[in-house]
């Protein structure tokens, strides 16, 4: 009896011990599963309506990744990338507009990826400027997303009261500035609006750009090794446009601070400027305006600026796996149809949903697939400013067309030669 009765206590306190140590019959836990990674992605504000969609079907096809994705102003958004990719702590994925392509690719900021995307994707599938563009010195640095194009976006109501019939495919810059004359009632309304502000570069060369080749001339030579601008036609075309402004006043007074979004676009909501060049953004902000009567047309003279937005990898990404199956991902027709927050860059995703498919999106379309891009340089960053300053100059009066063309060369020459 003693040995039993010892036995038991001595079974009833292993067993106790065994509980107090965890030791219960309940089944031990797996081991958890492996943390997703993070694909961190930088995008412009454009994109924050749609970053929270983009998030959820990505990670549902791709459970082992977490999306997270910044949404971040365009002030400053290219100066940050810089200086977040040689801090070593850069997104996984950058989207940069693709006249930055050879800028950030010739400081070998970027990452090829000919052979991890470029080769399993067609440049026949995308918009063809926006595809060029994502390349440099024949590799590829981008996966477009956006492919764009310019119209001329015109207010009816204006054309109406000037009894000036609307413009047409076909039209011209000087049938442009015989509209203009006639619309323009000064201080009151006037018939183009122009971008001519330092801080909307792009839209700068939007507005001038194409009259440029329109009128034969061209920024700088095909490898970008020479300017231009003091050849004869891009003289008489800095004189074509500027008289806009200086002789003829068919744009606002105060145009030399002016950009298309900012003050532009408000101006021909309230019916005070008759025309002016822009993107897709022009029919996205004009359909909610109340009373309005708009349209849109091709650009002038057959020429227009073609653009882009492409989804680069910077060299110190952390998730290159990632971000590369994220570019692959996003190379799908069906998914920038329903999921761009700009123009899709893939031709195939504008025939397949709202509101890409719809006519005043085809005519977009046309425009983007026309579209000429300004050059394909490393350099372009610093040279464009400093071109833009000079078109100021000629705007303010200070310089002839003719003096700023020959300065623009004695500036961007030595750059280009660097």
């Amino acid at each position: 009896m003693r040995k039993s009765l010892g036995l038991v206590i001595i079974l009833a306190v292993t067993a106790g011990f065994a509980v107090w140590a965890g030791g219960s019959k309940e089944p031990a836990k797996e081991p958890s599963a492996k943390a997703p990674q993070e694909i961190v992605v930088w995008m412009g504000s454009w994109w924050s309506e749609k970053a929270p969609l983009i998030t959820k079907e990505f990670e549902a096809k791709y459970p082992q990744y977490k999306l997270k994705i910044d949404a971040l102003p365009i002030n400053g958004y290219v100066d940050n990338a810089t200086a977040a990719i040689l801090a070593g702590n850069p997104p996984d994925v950058l989207d940069i507009d693709i006249t930055q392509v050879a800028s950030f690719a010739g400081k070998n900021l970027l990452t090829d990826i000919t052979a991890d995307v470029g080769s399993k994707l067609k440049a026949s599938d995308f918009i063809k400027t926006c595809w060029d563009y994502s390349q440099f010195k024949g590799k590829q640095y981008g996966m477009p997303n956006r492919g764009t194009g310019v119209v001329f976006y015109y207010n009816k109501t204006m054309f109406d009261d000037a009894k000036v019939a609307y413009p047409k495919d076909g039209w011209s810059y000087d049938d442009l500035l015989e509209m203009a004359k006639k619309i323009t009632v000064p201080g009151q309304k006037y018939g183009v609006g122009i971008s001519a502000d330092l801080s909307d570069p792009n839209n700068v060369w939007t507005s001038f750009s194409p009259v440029l080749w329109w009128l034969g001339g061209d920024i700088m030579n095909a490898d970008a090794t020479k300017c231009l601008m003091d050849q004869p036609q891009a003289i008489k075309a800095i004189a074509w446009w500027t008289d806009l402004y200086l002789k003829h006043k068919v744009v606002p007074e105060g145009s030399l601070g002016y950009t298309i979004s900012r003050d532009v676009v408000p101006l021909l909501s309230a019916n005070k400027v008759a025309m002016l060049p822009f993107g897709v953004s022009g029919a996205d902000t004009f359909k909610k305006v109340a009373g309005l009567q708009w349209a849109l047309v091709q650009a002038p003279g057959g020429f227009n600026r073609g653009g882009g937005w492409t989804y680069t990898l910077p060299v110190s990404a952390k998730n290159k796996k990632g971000a590369i199956d994220y570019m692959l991902w996003f190379a799908n027709p069906d998914v920038q149809s329903r999921l761009c927050a700009t123009e899709p860059s893939m031709i195939a995703a504008w025939g397949l949903a709202a509101p890409w498919n719809t006519p005043v999106y085809q005519e977009m379309l046309k425009a983007a697939k026309t579209g000429k891009a300004l050059p394909n340089t490393s350099k372009w960053g610093e040279a464009s400013p400093l071109m833009i300053k000079e078109l100021q100059k000629v705007l303010m009066g200070q310089k002839t067309p003719e003096q700023a063309g020959k300065d623009m060369v004695a500036l961007v020459d030595p750059i280009l030669a660097k």
